[in-house]
């Protein structure tokens, strides 16, 4: 179940916290499509991040699209959990 969400609303960090947000393919899409033209900002924090993606970053994410649209293949379902 997709957790109804605004990305445009003011939230702090601790609502999405260990909290699955089922992914679409159509989200996939429009993440690789951020990725391959440099559109991701960086963001920085006290415990993470820096001003700068690190290229392995990047690599990463490409691996993750491959395998995402593996599992939609398959019939399962694309998690995204964050915890910090």
């Amino acid at each position: 179940m997709r957790p109804n969400f605004d990305p445009n609303s003011e939230i702090n960090g601790n609502q999405l916290n260990y909290v699955a947000v089922e992914l679409s393919s159509e989200d996939i899409d429009r993440l690789e499509h951020d990725v391959n033209h440099n559109l991701l900002e960086p963001h920085d924090g006290f415990y993470f991040g820096e001003l700068v993606i690190d290229p392995d970053d990047i690599a990463d994410l490409h691996a993750f699209f491959v395998c995402a649209r593996r599992a939609f293949s398959r019939g399962y379902r694309v998690y995204y959990c964050a915890n910090w």
